[in-house]
């Protein structure tokens, strides 16, 4: 995955996966989801569930999570408020470097 493009400015998990699968030789391996991504982050202790905490968001960071670079933040839209969790820098090279511990069964 050293071929992963970065992002300086935090991106959403769609995005982080979107960067990997386009690495990703589809005849050869299927493309990952943001779901197994989220999963795996959940059980590491990375993120956790929401249960309201933040609107509808589904997942939110723990402590770790925050310390790595996973961050949630309040955003507006024309349809109104909502929260989405970001991946900084920091938070993109952890999914990378563990990208195989991820995707292992």
């Amino acid at each position: 995955m050293n071929k992963y493009e970065y992002s300086d400015e935090p991106i959403s998990i769609t995005h982080v996966v979107r960067r990997i699968n386009n690495l990703i030789n589809q005849n050869e391996v299927k493309r990952l989801s943001y779901k197994v991504v989220s999963d795996k982050l959940k059980d590491m202790g990375m993120l956790e569930d929401a249960n309201g905490k933040y609107g509808n968001a589904r997942t939110c960071p723990t402590k770790i999570g925050e310390e790595i670079g996973i961050s949630i933040e309040k955003r507006i839209s024309n349809k109104g408020e909502y929260f989405a969790t970001y991946y900084n820098r920091n938070a993109q090279e952890f999914i990378i470097n563990h990208i195989q511990a991820m995707i292992s069964k």
